[in-house]
């Protein structure tokens, strides 16, 4: 898998840059919209490598790790995938922390091609967790119990997060009481 990418920019257009690497080879590398990368400019980005469903490889370049980080986050959240992932990190930058702590829906919902549901899902996803980007996602003990017991008996992390989603939507999300969560979580896994 790439992770990272040191090179020369041969090509620029758009949100898209082909950046030639020592070796000679050339990648297609998808950047935000709004950044300033000019044609034989050295460049170095963290890269999020994705094989969508045609089998096809996608590179999306970030300047910061911490952002790659987020994109890695965001794509966890059902209904997210590494396209509108990288759009989210793209358009919102280093804000994304800020808008994600403090539930801003409206700055969700200026993002092209994301609907009002999937931003509201990525905002319960993130509701009341610790943006420590080291430890992304494992700041809430109840939740990591939750999720353990639920992967112990067979279930993916995709249908666990899904589960979490809607037992706070329906209000079943009890932080004080495992067991009854659990509960909860199981008949809403049973339906599918």
């Amino acid at each position: 898998m790439l992770a990272f990418i040191s090179g020369k920019i041969v090509h620029s257009s758009g949100d898209n840059l082909v950046i030639r690497t020592a070796s000679g080879l050339g990648y297609l590398v998808q950047v935000a919209t709004n950044s300033s990368f000019l044609v034989n400019e050295n460049i170095e980005l963290f890269l999020y490598n994705s094989v969508n469903r045609e089998n096809q490889q996608e590179l999306f370049g970030f300047e910061d790790f911490s952002l790659r980080e987020w994109m890695i986050k965001l794509i966890q959240v059902p209904g997210v995938g590494p396209k509108m992932g990288a759009t989210i990190v793209f358009t919102l930058g280093n804000r994304i922390g800020q808008v994600l702590r403090q539930g801003e829906l409206e700055a969700l919902q200026e993002i092209k091609g994301l609907g009002a549901k999937t931003a509201k899902k990525i905002l319960l996803e993130f509701q009341g967790k610790d943006f420590d980007i080291n430890n992304l996602g494992n700041s809430n003990p109840f939740a990591l119990q939750f999720s353990e017991s639920l992967k112990n008996i067979g279930y993916k992390q995709s249908e666990i997060v899904t589960t979490i989603t809607q037992l706070k939507t329906l209000d079943k999300w009890d932080e004080q009481n495992l067991g009854e969560t659990l509960r909860w979580g199981l008949k809403l896994l049973s339906k599918k």
